[in-house]
């Protein structure tokens, strides 16, 4: 009997738990997904200012740019070196418990670490510069643009595909 009165108890309360569920849902899976999924043209950047004496708009057309990133690149890479002497003038006992002192991650790691940020950023330049164009090039057909700034979109294409391909043609691979 007790038994009995269990099995009830636990289908009573499935029942009562599944009742409820179905009360919560007032709206179909479908249309909650649609309502949830955030809409790509109602998506924006709301960006304040990182800095009192910098504009939103400095910071991204001053620090947020190719040319800004390459030149930090160069930092990192210098401030690496000065890392590898440092690590290589001090002594073992100095080097114990100190992360990326060892000789491969210096030499090898250190490399290809920025080289691949480097290249990343080459390569997106070009793929932007590239897709630029070519919604130049339909602007243009569909008269929205005239052909001097078409001209400039080619240019700008032309100048980052001769430095993407400067930098692939020097790119190598430390092992």
């Amino acid at each position: 009997m007790a038994f009995r009165t269990s099995l009830l108890s636990t289908a009573g309360f499935l029942t009562l738990v599944v009742t409820i569920a179905g009360a919560f849902r007032l709206i179909p899976d479908q249309q909650m997904r649609a309502e949830l999924a955030p809409s790509p043209l109602a998506q924006s950047l709301i960006l304040r200012p990182v800095h009192p004496d910098e504009s939103v708009s400095e910071t991204l057309k001053q620090r947020f740019v190719v040319g800004n990133a390459l030149e930090r690149v160069e930092q990192v890479r210098s401030a690496l070196g000065s890392f590898q002497k440092l690590t290589q003038k001090s002594t073992a006992t100095v080097r114990a418990g100190v992360a990326n002192t060892d000789w491969e991650t210096q030499n090898l790691g250190f490399h290809n670490w920025v080289s691949s940020i480097e290249g990343t950023l080459h390569y997106q330049d070009y793929q932007i510069k590239k897709l630029e164009l070519e919604l130049a090039k339909k602007q243009y057909e569909d008269r929205e643009i005239d052909r001097l700034t078409l001209e400039q979109k080619m240019q700008a294409f032309q100048k980052v595909e001769r430095e993407f391909q400067t930098y692939w043609n020097s790119y190598k691979i430390a092992d």
